[in-house]
This record gives C-alpha cells, structure tokens and sequence, in this order.
C-alpha cells in the first residue's frame, strides 16, 4: 500500500508540475512546416516550431482524479477496522434493527449492506450505531455512506448525526463545540460516496456511537472511523 500510494504521489507530482509548466502533451507535437525553398542550390530556411497540443479540460479533470485516487488510498490507511473486519460483528451494536440482514454489523463501509433501524423506528431521529474498538483508540474522524445499491432501499442515507463517546457504555458523552453545544455534523447526500467528517480534536476511548438526527428516505449507514 506504501509503494502504490508513493507511486500515486510521484505521477500526480509530474502531472502537477508539467501542467504548471505547459509542458503537456496530450498528443504527439506536430512537425513544422517546411520552410519556403531557397535559392537553386541553397537549402530552404527551417519552418515555424510544431505546437504542443493539449486539451486543458482533460489535464485538469486527470489532475482531479488523481487527487480524489491519492485521498482515498490515504484514507484507507487510517480506518480502524470497521471495513476491514477487524472490527468483529459482535463489536458493532445499535439502538435497534430490522431483521438480520440490517443488523448493525452491516454498516461497514464499502460493504454490501447497511444498518437499518427496526421498522417501527427507521424514521426517528436518535437511532444510533456503535462501535467497540476493544480498548481507548485515538480517533480523529468517521466516514459515512448511504445505503449503496442494496435493493432495501435505495434512496437512503442520513444527511447530519451527532458522535457520542465513552470508556463506557454507561457513561456517553456528545462531541461538544467550545461552547458547550453538541456539534452536528454533515452526512450523505446520496446513498453512495463516502463523506469524511474530521472531529474538532482527536478523542481517546473505547466506544464510539454515531446519533442519527435528520435523513433521507430512511435512515441506513455504512461507516468507519478514522484513527490518523
């Protein structure tokens, strides 16, 4: 994963550097044309330098992707198992779910389901989903996705929640802003991209619990956190 993401690194470089220069070519340079012919026996003067063709839309488009590329292997990284399975299924618990195949161990990004509240509470706002991370872990944000291409539902996603922490269950605290004012962060806007939420500051505990509070369609997260 090291060497990818320097060979990432090293490409968008080049790319980046070339552009700034205007040394891309997109398409080989064509030839000059030949110069008017001389005097019998004198060689014609050179003709005019061949142009580099480019299209700017296309550089910065690849220039674009290839940041998008760089950020995603970068944050891979950093998640802290839920995705990955590290993160054992019974490790993940929620407020409620619908049937088995919504259980809470569903929600793990990029997965093939999602975590769905019971049918009676899949549309009120403070259902949550946990995570136990086994020991304190230093987390520094969460990604979150919608419900994917799964035929539950496919218009579902939570578009803002709160994050609440602990050493244990027991004792939860909201994420606060200076003044004391749970912080509400941004969710989805579709069921697919991911969306990264960094906290204010890293926070060290064991459990981490994100709050639904508004959504669209029904509520149904996939998710990660970040430790770096």
């Amino acid at each position: 994963m090291t060497s990818l993401i320097a060979l990432v690194l090293a490409f968008v470089f080049a790319v980046v550097l070339s552009h700034n220069n205007h040394e891309i070519c997109l398409r080989v340079p064509e030839r000059g044309a030949p110069g008017p012919r001389g005097p019998e026996g004198l060689k014609g003067d050179v003709g005019p330098t061949g142009q580099c063709q480019y299209n700017l839309r296309e550089v910065v488009q690849l220039r674009e992707e290839l940041f998008r590329l760089l950020e995603a292997l970068r944050e891979d990284t950093c998640l802290a198992g839920v995705k990955s399975g590290k993160v054992r299924d019974d490790e993940m618990t929620a407020s409620s779910f619908y049937l088995q195949i919504y259980a809470a161990h569903q929600g793990r990004l990029d997965g093939d389901g999602f975590w769905h509240p019971d049918v009676s509470k899949y549309e009120s706002p403070g259902e949550w989903l946990q995570v136990d991370l086994r020991g304190p872990t230093t987390v520094t944000g969460v990604v979150t996705q919608g419900s994917g291409g799964s035929a539950g539902c496919t218009t579902c996603w939570v578009s803002s929640f709160k994050i609440s922490f602990g050493n244990s269950t027991n004792q939860m605290q909201v994420i606060t802003d200076v003044d004391g004012h749970e912080i509400i962060f941004e969710g989805n806007t579709d069921r697919e991209t991911r969306v990264r939420n960094m906290l204010p500051n890293p926070i060290r505990a064991r459990y981490f619990r994100l709050i639904t509070v508004t959504f669209h369609g029904r509520i149904s997260v996939r998710l990660d956190y970040l430790t770096c």
